[in-house]
């Protein structure tokens, strides 16, 4: 119940501060179709400025190998000079972060974005997800919105929003759930709501 309180105050106060336009409650897609593009972007956000240090990859992968819609060709790509040259990262810890994770994924089976989107649709896979090294919540939550499910990932302008409301939340967990609540409560699908937060904050 404490939680639904919280996700009442947040809803109120999004109601009466920002503004609400009806595009916002757009059917939901993958960000790209190019697999490289969207792992290199759910791998490297963590902990790094998104404009300035994030994206300038996203776009160089999509440039460098466009039509990069499998695991199989992301997997041969990766030890390509190309490849190293797109992301342009000297420390080792992400790029080898980003070939386990395609490890991984290639031995769950899968291939296509739309296997990866079915695959993250399951609770029971998004958890086991955590296993792998460096995988933690956000990141789970922020591919998963990557491939256009409706979810939400606690990032720091959400952790903002929830200071600017006043509410306090006990954890990852139940920020994620204040905040999907809120967006229940607003009549806005939980993917639409994390991109107006992002845009909002962001500036």
């Amino acid at each position: 119940m404490d939680t639904l309180i919280k996700a009442r105050r947040l809803a109120d106060y999004v109601a009466a501060n920002w503004r609400l336009p009806e595009r916002f409650n757009e059917r939901p897609a993958p960000v790209s179709d190019n697999l490289g593009a969207i792992l290199v972007d759910a791998v490297f956000q963590a902990g790094l400025n998104y404009r300035t240090v994030v994206l300038p990859r996203v776009y160089a992968v999509a440039r460098g190998f466009p039509g990069l819609d499998s695991l199989s060709q992301l997997e041969s790509a990766l030890p390509t000079k190309g490849f190293s040259s797109a992301l342009n990262w000297n420390h080792p810890e992400k790029p080898a972060r980003l070939r386990e994770l395609v490890v991984y994924f290639r031995r769950q089976g899968l291939e296509t974005l739309w296997d990866l989107h079915r695959w993250l649709s399951s609770s029971a896979n998004r958890l086991a997800l955590l296993g792998v090294r460096g995988i933690g919540p956000k990141t789970v939550d922020y591919l998963s919105k990557l491939l256009g499910l409706p979810t939400i990932a606690v990032d720091r302008h959400a952790h903002r929003l929830l200071r600017d409301a006043g509410i306090v939340s006990r954890g990852y967990l139940e920020a994620r759930r204040i905040l999907e609540f809120a967006a229940d409560l607003l009549s806005i699908s939980r993917w639409a709501f994390d991109r107006l937060m992002w845009q909002t904050l962001s500036r």
